[in-house]
């Protein structure tokens, strides 16, 4: 997953970091916030499953490009997080303004699946209830 979907995106003159749904989209890049939520929440997991700190570097990181996100990337609210950042989405025509993937389409506005993951993944909240 490190490997295969981290994504860099530049928007609104700021870079995001985060995870792409698919490895290759039919339109411009972007960040699927709700899968870098759930990448979080899966390499916290994997690290309290074998008792070990190997990706709380990683976990920081977008925990912190998840607050980012809602903040200032385009078309956010700073209320919920966005779906997706594209690159340059804010001077993308409306209709290219979601990341295209072949199984939907992710658009680059306020997301409930988006902002209920970024809350899972942050520090203070833990969805499973484990120690």
């Amino acid at each position: 997953m490190l490997d295969r979907f981290r994504v860099t995106v530049s928007a609104v003159g700021r870079q995001f970091k985060g995870f792409g749904l698919v490895h290759e989209t039919v339109g411009p890049p972007g960040v699927a916030w709700e899968f870098t939520g759930q990448a979080v929440e899966l390499m916290r997991e994997t690290d309290h499953l074998y008792g070990e700190s190997h990706y709380q570097g990683e976990i920081n990181t977008y925990v912190n490009q998840l607050v980012q996100a809602q903040r200032f990337a385009p078309f956010g609210d700073r209320a919920g997080l966005p779906a997706s950042t594209l690159v340059d989405g804010d001077t993308l025509p409306p209709i290219e303004q979601c990341l295209s993937t072949p199984f939907q389409c992710i658009p680059e506005r306020v997301g409930l699946a988006a902002t209920a993951w970024a809350i899972f993944a942050g520090p203070d909240f833990n969805p499973l209830g484990l120690p």
